[in-house]
């Protein structure tokens, strides 16, 4: 049985383990040796509430890490009486995660950008889809223009062999009363 005066570490299901930064917020740790050993109630506090409360166990710290565990709680009372320069130069040397958007209104310029994005994008597709319709659309009106002048090519072709053809039989015509006219 679990005791409540025993050590713990906090993990997640992919064997993570996890320490508090400055804002005392729980952040993934390098490993066993920079996670952070807590108490039951102080895990159980950090762990049983909000949307992730699933997402972590507690493990407990073995019997042996307990004494290190001790040392480091002392080593921590000792760092207490550092002074201000110290603490701030060993903030510096500790990794902290960097927040990406440091207020709402850089947010709120970012979803504007993208919302304008997407708008830009459906606009320029709409826009690109109606030139292509429109290129379709006077292919194809050229092809039927094209298809109309060989059509009245062809016609006209045709009304002038008829026309020669009636000439020629009109001329044959004549030609037979003149040779006619002539022969008597």
């Amino acid at each position: 049985m679990i005791g409540t005066n025993s050590f713990f570490y906090i993990m997640d299901y992919s064997g993570n383990y996890y320490r508090t930064n400055k804002s005392d917020q729980l952040v993934v740790a390098s490993g066993r040796e920079e996670a952070e050993i807590f108490t039951l109630k102080d895990a159980n506090s950090r762990t049983s509430v909000g949307r992730k409360s699933h997402f972590y166990l507690i493990s407990p710290v073995e019997e042996t890490e307990e004494a290190t565990s001790n040392e480091q709680m002392n080593l921590v009372e000792e760092i207490t009486d550092v002074t201000p320069n110290e603490q701030m130069n060993s903030a510096e040397d500790t990794a902290e995660p960097t927040l990406l958007h440091e207020s709402a209104d850089q947010i709120a310029d970012e979803t504007d950008y993208i919302e304008d994005s997407k708008y830009n994008v459906t606009e320029g597709y709409k826009v690109y889809k109606d030139l292509r319709n429109l290129k379709q659309l006077q292919k194809q009106k050229e092809h039927e223009l094209d298809l109309l002048y060989n059509m009245t090519m062809y016609i006209d072709c045709q009304n002038m062999a008829d026309i020669c053809k009636e000439n020629l039989e009109e001329m044959e015509k004549i030609d037979l009363t003149e040779t006619m006219k002539i022969s008597a």
